[in-house]
């Protein structure tokens, strides 16, 4: 599986990176690690782990920047295919497909949340503020600080399907769209202003 071999080429590209002292200068073998990383993608892959992929170019780029940042990237790219990997084993692709449409058709990065019904769905608004304090500060770029989150967005997207007619236009509705900007794509700009929230 794609997900699977990725996450053991970063795993590995790690290991490598790891081992130098840190605030060092970059070794022929670890330029070259990185500037020849590639993984081939088969035809057929879903939405959000094909935007994955296409990002990941960036990766040969790395030698340019210090060792610190690049241990910092990589390990947000680790986490991510292990939290994509996740959501593929674990979650339905046909829902997951269904949510990819509405946030293509609905660009979360620029709605504003304020214009939307306050209306809420009091078991929904539990799940959401349970993944919001569970999340914490989001810190990915270490996969055990929100390991538990695949698991929670797949039980957020069961409950926002049977209800979607309920949620659709509220301000759960945004927060929704935010959480699944994150989990698919790793966009968390929207979901850590959520948290920001005092009055919901």
């Amino acid at each position: 599986m794609y997900l699977e071999r990725l996450s053991k080429s970063l795993q590995s590209l790690l290991k490598r990176l790891n081992k130098g002292k840190p605030g060092s200068a970059f070794t022929k073998a670890e330029i070259r690690a990185l500037s020849d990383f590639t993984i081939d993608a088969p035809t057929g892959l879903s939405g959000f782990v094909r935007h994955f992929h296409n990002g990941l170019w960036l990766v040969r780029e790395l030698p340019k920047a210090k060792r610190s940042s690049v241990l910092y990237y990589i390990q947000m790219l680790y986490s991510h295919a292990l939290r994509s990997l996740s959501l593929l084993n674990e979650g339905d692709i046909k829902k997951l497909n269904v949510v990819q449409k509405e946030l293509k058709a609905n660009n979360v990065m620029v709605m504003k949340r304020r214009t939307y019904i306050s209306k809420k769905d009091e078991g929904f608004e539990k799940m959401i503020l349970k993944f919001l304090k569970t999340g914490g500060k989001f810190n990915d770029h270490i996969y055990k600080n929100i390991a538990m989150l695949p698991g929670m967005y797949l039980e957020l997207l069961d409950y926002y399907l049977k209800h979607k007619k309920d949620i659709l236009g509220t301000k759960q509705w945004y927060d929704f769209l935010a959480i699944s900007n994150y989990m698919l794509f790793g966009i968390k700009l929207e979901i850590l202003l959520l948290q920001r929230l005092k009055r919901r």
